[in-house]
């Protein structure tokens, strides 16, 4: 009787063949590459994110944001708050009125409050020349540091004008009263100052000479006599056309411009 033959059947033998060193080495290298070319992909996905994410605010912008939310006629309780430190001089004025005073890094503030806490104008005086807020009214977004002078409203021209240049500051102010509805009935003093800086260029306003002099006004008073002398002079389109607003001083709605809110940050620092 014959014998089965295992071999024949569902059953088959393997052959097994071993690994070479040639073919293990291929595999290591093709592993390698595949890993080096993830952690390039992944660099380049991590770069790309960190490039597309939003950059946070720098205490610049953070300061001219801040700044360009000061508007007058709120309480003078909720501005110091957004200002966030208290003011560096408190004067009591003639009128009964406070005048509060913030040195800055990059500028001074100045509001005007009457008894009841309300702030009756806001000033702004830039120390440097890259400091770049908007301020203003409505209808007439102003940047200071690049707007130029002429430009503030160019649909108006000013109702009083003062030009000065002393030994210790120099400075040249545009006052426009009574705006329309459109402005919110606000007051707006445009002007350059150098007034506790050296970084605002006001050699033009140097340059006027005695240019109309006789009814130049006294101290940091507007005249409407002088604006119309001066702004009928090549001196004053060198200056309007020429440099760009540094100060603003803008009133609360329907409130006048008056001489409480003129005084100069070196008037406030030195007492005059």
């Amino acid at each position: 009787m014959s014998q089965p033959d295992v071999n024949k059947g569902n059953s088959r033998r393997r052959k097994i063949f071993p690994l070479s060193w040639g073919r293990v080495e291929k595999t290591s290298v093709v592993i390698g590459a595949l890993g080096a070319l993830i952690g390039i992909v992944v660099a380049v996905s991590n770069f790309v994110s960190q490039q597309a994410a939003p950059r946070p605010p720098s205490r610049l912008q953070i300061e001219q944001n801040m700044v360009g939310e000061l508007v007058a006629g709120e309480s003078y309780a909720r501005l110091s708050a957004l200002v966030g430190t208290p003011a560096d001089f408190d004067v009591k004025l003639p009128s009964g009125n406070s005048l509060y005073q913030y040195e800055r890094q990059w500028e001074t503030i100045q509001m005007v409050v009457n008894p009841e806490g309300k702030v009756l104008s806001v000033g702004v005086y830039a120390k440097s020349a890259s400091f770049y807020p908007h301020v203003g009214i409505p209808g007439a977004q102003i940047v200071l540091d690049r707007t130029l002078i002429s430009k503030s409203l160019p649909d108006f021209q000013p109702d009083r004008v003062n030009a000065y240049c002393g030994a210790h500051q120099a400075g040249y102010f545009e006052a426009y009263d009574n705006l329309p509805m459109a402005y919110d009935l606000r007051g707006l003093v445009v002007g350059v100052s150098n007034s506790e800086t050296t970084n605002i260029n006001v050699l033009p306003i140097c340059d006027m000479g005695g240019a109309c002099g006789e009814l130049s006004p006294s101290g940091d008073n507007l005249s409407a006599a002088y604006a119309r002398c001066l702004l009928a002079l090549p001196i004053a389109g060198k200056i309007r056309n020429g440099l760009p607003v540094s100060a603003v001083i803008v009133t609360a709605p329907d409130q006048p411009i008056t001489t409480d809110m003129l005084y100069t940050p070196y008037d406030i620092l030195t007492g005059n």
